[in-house]
């Protein structure tokens, strides 16, 4: 088949994106992306069997402006023509669309060809746009292009004129379910990693890691956002030297909550047992992962956490690392049903600190890690979410065989 595959950011770079489309390419299916093009990139771009078309750029002398004339509206005429164009030029059998922003254009230019069209709905977005709300990381702007009423519209209409929808977590489905989508129409393609990626390796000690491997390290890698719980953790770090525990967070990643953070640190004495990595290469990703004791994923419970789940869990969970959790409910659930670590109540800093106290033996970080590792190679692994992946593509496949045929006759 060829694939349309719509992204509404610049590529590369995006894991999930770069995931879905080796692997159809390794299906053998051809893949035709269209993505943002903030980057001013080459409009055509072929690589790894992956045809890449960006938007037209503007020139370096108007600067800002690129970014939002290439913003990702539904509406938007450049974006429009340019799937157009793909489409029509290259046969396009069907349109798979990364998240909401695009997801009527993808569907409304499918029904224009009348081509199938999946829409891979990686984030609960209306809930994310919400949260985004609530912990005050909105700008005015969004009121008018991230609204979280404006795109809880927006995903009924798509989701219910696409011809089938995937989602990363069993939660995700149920709330489609109850949103009135069939069940039948919906699969499960989780994001987790590729073994060959993410495997127990040799600590390397990178970073702050090297100052105090002799300390109890607790990581962190992703977003910095109020959203992520973070404040709780840091909260919870003077607890640990009257339990005669001597832990260290590391954080790893960018995000407009990071001088907050530090200067909580500083307001609470543990600037010294607390430190921000910045953003890494996601090459090195491993390596810290690697080099920690136990990995943490603090997340606050709110309508988006109930509906997804971080594939930084499946990483850790690969490396043979114990993880901590808040009780954000996928998370829970996975964590509880293979034993891979302990889940505190969200916001609970005497909670969290007695998850800390029981991940301080180490043969009890080493029995859940091995028992979080065992479950990525059975389960939890992108090898066999991309088999799921498979049998959605293989369900249009035969109806494009069909099709053709009775052109034939």
């Amino acid at each position: 088949m060829n694939i349309c595959k719509i992204v509404d950011g610049d590529y590369p770079w995006e894991v999930r994106v770069e995931k879905i489309c080796n692997s159809l390419v390794g299906y053998g299916h051809k893949v035709f992306l269209v993505c943002r093009n903030v980057k001013r990139q080459p409009l055509y771009e072929y690589d790894g069997g992956i045809h890449i078309f960006r938007l037209p750029h503007l020139p370096h002398a108007v600067g800002r402006l690129n970014y939002y004339a290439t913003f990702p509206a539904f509406f938007s005429p450049l974006w429009i023509t340019r799937i157009n164009e793909v489409v029509r030029a290259n046969s396009i059998d069907c349109i798979m669309v990364r998240d909401l922003p695009l997801a009527l254009t993808g569907v409304a230019i499918g029904k224009l060809h009348d081509i199938p069209v999946v829409v891979d709905m990686a984030e609960c977005y209306p809930e994310m746009l919400k949260t985004w709300w609530e912990f005050g990381e909105n700008r005015f702007t969004d009121n008018f292009v991230r609204n979280p009423r404006m795109a809880r519209i927006v995903e009924k209409v798509a989701t219910d004129k696409a011809d089938h929808i995937i989602v990363v977590v069993e939660e995700s489905r149920d709330r489609f379910i109850r949103l009135g989508i069939p069940r039948e129409k919906i699969s499960i393609v989780g994001n987790t990693p590729p073994m060959s990626e993410f495997h127990p390796r040799t600590p390397t000690f990178p970073g702050s890691t090297r100052l105090k491997r002799d300390t109890l390290i607790m990581l962190y890698v992703g977003l910095i956002s109020m959203a992520r719980g973070l404040d709780f953790v840091i909260r919870t770090l003077p607890l640990f030297p009257e339990k005669g525990i001597d832990v260290t967070l590391v954080i790893v990643g960018r995000g407009e909550a990071e001088e907050r953070l530090k200067a909580l640190a500083a307001e609470l004495d543990v600037a010294d047992r607390v430190f921000f990595e910045g953003y890494i290469d996601r090459q090195a990703v491993p390596e810290y992962i690697a080099s920690s004791d136990i990995c943490i994923i603090p997340h606050l419970e709110c309508s988006h956490t109930a509906h997804t789940i971080p594939n930084k869990l499946f990483d850790c969970m690969a490396m043979s690392k114990p993880v901590i959790v808040s009780d954000v409910k996928p998370m829970r659930r996975i964590v509880t049903q293979t034993g891979c670590g302990v889940v505190y109540r969200s916001s609970d800093t005497q909670s969290l600190c007695a998850a800390v106290e029981t991940l301080r033996d180490k043969r009890v970080r080493t029995s859940m890690g091995k028992k979080g590792e065992q479950a990525v190679r059975e389960r939890y692994n992108w090898g066999v979410d991309s088999r799921e992946l498979l049998r959605v593509f293989q369900r249009f496949q035969q109806d494009v065989r069909s099709s053709v045929r009775g052109l034939a006759r």
